[in-house]
């Protein structure tokens, strides 16, 4: 285990209710948190973090209280889901700036920002202003920031958020091996339960602040195997993205001239196909995201069925 535990926790904002007793523990490996909008997903990760304190039950590590234990504080690495990166700096800066709060040694310091903009694949734009980024390379200089103290524990709030294929790619096999090679614990939060299905061996899905079922992946990919996944796609090549995917895909509908929305039920495969075009073909992808509304059918389908690589709380 990481030793992480959260026992009967609560935490309120007010009257809102963000986490309702609560209790789990957080094994190592890859951990999948998940849950749509105002699940409690950041709060849990926030707590994990020491940025929120539970209101009541405890937090702890190893049996110690999270809050205040420099020596775990200084273990960890935390990429927010919110999008507040300085604009003026380059990726190389922004890097040097973080190191800077670590106390890294100059030299250290200028090996590891390169090593991470090479592990982010950023290595040719290190010298570009952060507000010419993309979306998906504002993402990755986020993830790749957390990164920078070769932490032991990495915490990453919606880790795909607005990334193309090409980028989801590129995350999705650092943290593969980050803990295939290094040993990493990895805890991704998401909306969206495909994101973290291929990645996580183990997954807590959190509704209405509840814990409401938590197991191996395996499971749920049993649950999941004939459900279609409803997906947004935007392109400036749209009618020549059309024309490769239409006979993959169970359902298309037209949103406006730049937009698609499909449905489809080998979502893995899709997706490489996606990138395989973004590679082969140039078709430039601007915007890609999973629809929200087939999450309830997924956590109604989760808690009927039997199995044991799952345990159903609500």
């Amino acid at each position: 285990m990481t030793g992480i535990s959260f026992d009967s926790v609560s935490k309120f904002y007010g009257e809102v209710v963000g986490l309702n007793d609560v209790t789990f523990s957080i094994p190592k490996g890859i951990t999948g948190l998940v849950g749509s909008n105002g699940a409690g997903k950041t709060t849990t990760l926030k707590m994990c973090v020491a940025l929120l304190k539970p209101d009541l039950g405890t937090v702890t590590v190893n049996d110690e209280p999270i809050w205040g234990n420099l020596g775990y504080l200084s273990r960890i690495g935390y990429a927010t889901e919110k999008d507040k990166l300085y604009n003026w700096m380059t990726g190389e800066e922004f890097l040097d700036w973080n190191g800077k709060f670590y106390q890294m040694e100059p030299k250290e310091l200028e090996t590891r920002k390169m090593e991470i903009l090479e592990l982010m694949n950023l290595r040719e734009a290190k010298d570009r202003r952060i507000a010419g980024y993309s979306r998906g390379m504002r993402q990755r200089i986020k993830i790749g920031q957390a990164l920078l103290n070769n932490p032991d524990i990495i915490f990453v709030d919606e880790p795909m958020s607005g990334t193309d294929p090409l980028g989801r790619y590129t995350i999705a096999e650092t943290f593969r091996r980050l803990q295939k090679e290094e040993g990493k614990s990895i805890i991704l939060s998401s909306h969206v339960l495909h994101e973290l299905e291929r990645l996580s061996s183990w997954v807590l899905v959190l509704e209405n602040g509840k814990l409401v079922a938590e197991g191996t992946i395996h499971g749920i990919r049993l649950a999941l195997s004939d459900i279609p996944q409803h997906l947004v796609i935007s392109s400036p090549n749209i009618s020549q993205l059309v024309s490769f995917i239409v006979s993959e895909v169970d359902e298309l509908k037209r949103v406006d001239e730049n937009k698609i929305e499909v449905a489809v039920r080998k979502r893995r495969n899709f997706e490489k196909m996606l990138l395989d075009l973004q590679q082969e073909k140039s078709i430039e992808i601007t915007e890609f995201y999973s629809v929200d509304g087939d999450l309830s059918s997924i956590y109604q389908l989760l808690k009927k069925r039997d199995s044991a690589s799952w345990r159903y709380i609500a």
